[in-house]
């Protein structure tokens, strides 16, 4: 108990820095390798800012931390806590540079913190400290660099001008050999000198990031989710592609902002064609959609293109568990059914009721009546199957019950739907009144290529919702109503086929994000 209280503290320490920023990188960032295949940017500073740690409104909620942190640790060493809390830049620490965290799963398997070094002494003095808590062991010395053990489990070791922590994944690694190692590593080495490292200085949020296609192979590996990336995508099996973007806490919101970019021809030709596949949505189906609308996505498709994208990932099979052979007659079946997709895919759920499935309807645009001549030439042997039955409403629509369940689908006007509410069908592809396109959020879903939406504060009004708050422990009762209480919408766009960006509303229009979710967890604490 002691340790962790102290480990805490100093954690917080490192939290609610709020010198003024400095956004010139040092040679600190030369210790992150050059093919790391995931980077984090934190600038913790800027956090510290938008949270207003340090104003007089939540000076009582920082003392009552500072108290609960430092409870069990000597007085000598609490004085020295409070003073890193008033000063941050005593720890040795510049938290003025951004705070980097990196993944690296090749050789040794780790997970990395760097920091900039502002003094090497001061920091000397902050593991000293924790040493005398037992949070950590004796500070050692070898060449051109001390370190000692956190916790246990994290190794830490700084030089004059970068500390950096390893925590690994692979216990079995020489953890000393790796840190010297990158302290010693040359700029030339170093992820600071990449393409991506420039891309991700571009943006503009509290949290930037990188990732790229090995970690996506890495997380398949590890989880034996696939036998074969050949089942992804080529945007996420191409060597040279990255995934750039950045988290940031604005006025009423949480946003991020997300873009691949290619650093090869071969990578910018996969983006190419990756793009090809997509196209901007029309929402032409935007309006029939009603205005308690709970979920809600559309997205533009090419269906020519995107089955030969299809066919570019062999594995796919792997996820329906059928032979290769099979697979590919599938795939011939349904080729004519991809070419009649031509414009937008949309879908939504309009309501749920309890103990029955949520009430939905999905559109979309189609060139020709194929995919309804392919449902048609299964037809029997649907109904072979048991609780299921087909009725024909004209020659253009039916019925489907499959053991109760109602479902229409059909063709008219260009468009082929499916839905299992009566009142959705009555009134299929007139507007709905009111529509969704009377909600803050509607600009957010049109002149893009994708777009997705989920409505918190409408499904938080749910019965269902509402019974499960009910019935559920404290902490889940808790976590809905804060939901209930803070948070508007949830959503996703793509503004073009490589750009993408998502937004978290909060009901609260006029305050920093980062503000309310300290005063969430000052309300969830009591205070």
């Amino acid at each position: 108990m002691k340790r962790n209280s102290f480990l805490q503290a100093i954690a917080l320490c490192m939290v609610i820095a709020f010198a003024s920023c400095s956004k010139k990188q040092s040679e600190y960032t030369n210790s992150i390798p050059a093919d790391a295949p995931f980077v984090l940017s934190i600038d913790a500073q800027s956090l510290a800012t938008k949270a207003e740690l340090n104003s007089a409104e939540n000076q009582p909620m920082m003392q009552r931390f500072t108290e609960m942190l430092t409870k069990d640790i000597t007085p000598e060493n609490r004085q020295k806590v409070e003073a890193f809390f008033s000063d941050p830049a005593s720890t040795g620490i510049d938290f003025r540079s951004p705070l980097y965290l990196f993944y690296q799963p090749d050789t040794l398997d780790y997970i990395a913190i760097v920091a900039k070094v502002n003094n090497e002494t001061d920091l000397a003095s902050t593991f000293q400290t924790l040493q005398t808590e037992q949070a950590a062991t004796t500070l050692a010395t070898a060449e051109g660099y001390r370190y000692c053990t956190i916790g246990g489990n994290l190794f830490t070791a700084f030089n004059a001008t970068t500390l950096i922590a390893l925590s690994y994944v692979d216990q079995t690694g020489d953890a000393q050999q790796l840190a010297a190692s990158l302290l010693r590593q040359e700029a030339d080495k170093s992820f600071a000198q990449t393409p991506s490292f420039q891309h991700m200085q571009q943006e503009t949020g509290d949290i930037r990031f990188m990732l790229t296609q090995k970690l996506i192979a890495d997380l398949q590996t590890k989880t034996n989710a696939l036998t074969s990336g050949n089942a992804l995508p080529p945007i996420l099996t191409t060597d040279g592609l990255q995934g750039i973007g950045n988290i940031a806490f604005e006025t009423g919101k949480i946003e991020c902002s997300y873009k691949w970019t290619a650093d090869n021809d071969k990578a910018q030709a996969t983006l190419d064609e990756a793009i090809g596949y997509t196209r901007p949505v029309s929402n032409r189906f935007l309006g029939c959609f009603p205005q308690s609308t709970l979920f809600y996505t559309n997205v533009g498709i090419n269906g020519s293109k995107l089955y030969d994208y299809i066919q570019q990932m062999p594995d796919l099979q792997r996820f329906g568990k059928v032979q290769e052979a099979d697979f590919q007659a599938i795939m011939n079946t349904l080729k004519p059914a991809f070419e009649s997709l031509e414009g937008d895919i949309t879908m939504g759920f309009t309501g749920v009721v309890m103990g029955a499935i949520p009430t939905f309807i999905a559109y979309a645009e189609v060139k020709d009546n194929t995919i309804l001549d392919l449902i048609n030439a299964n037809k029997q042997k649907l109904e072979q199957q048991n609780g299921v039955r087909i009725d024909k409403i004209n020659d253009t629509e039916y019925a489907l019950s499959i053991y109760g369940l109602g479902i229409y689908y059909g063709i008219r006007d260009n468009f082929f739907y499916t839905t299992n509410d009566n009142a959705l069908y009555a009134n299929l592809g007139k507007p709905a009144t009111p529509s969704i396109t009377e909600n803050e959020y509607a600009d957010l879903l049109k002149n893009s290529y994708a777009a997705m939406l989920i409505d918190i504060e409408s499904v938080l009004q749910l019965p269902a919702v509402r019974n499960l708050a009910n019935m559920s422990g404290a902490e889940t009762a808790l976590a809905i109503s804060l939901c209930d209480q803070y948070v508007d919408y949830m959503a996703t766009t793509a503004s073009d086929a490589q750009s993408s960006y998502g937004v978290l509303q909060l009901k609260d229009h006029e305050s920093n994000a980062l503000k309310q979710l300290v005063s969430l967890a000052k309300n969830a604490i009591g205070m």
